[in-house]
């Protein structure tokens, strides 16, 4: 089972309060970005990008949008320009390659 542990002693700072961390007092500020090329592509596509860098074939099981599940969706990569300045982007192929290069090389596969 997994738990989220979460202060309740009103004395704990608000920085380290593992319910309400706060980006600006954290020792360890963090924050998600969702990297992508800003136009929308079909999940699909990037399988076979996939397939076609690591040379074997997915298993496909194609089943009902699942409940929780967003049926279309698309990056917006300006918090990536406007918090990191990063201003170019791979095409996907490229992109799939250098990741799976680099997890060979990190994972020893």
């Amino acid at each position: 089972m997994l738990r989220r542990t979460c202060s309740s002693n009103p004395s704990v700072a608000r920085a380290t309060d593992t319910c309400n961390p706060s980006e600006v007092t954290s020792s360890a500020p963090r924050r998600v970005y969702n990297v992508g090329g800003g136009a929308p592509a079909p999940l699909m596509r990037y399988l076979e990008l996939i397939e076609r860098s690591t040379g074997r074939s997915a298993i496909i099981k194609l089943m009902d949008v699942q409940l929780g599940g967003v049926p279309d969706t698309c990056v917006n990569a300006e918090s990536l320009r406007n918090d990191l300045g990063i201003r170019d982007f791979l095409p996907a192929e490229e992109g799939i390659d250098r990741a799976l290069k680099w997890f060979r090389g990190y994972d020893r596969l």
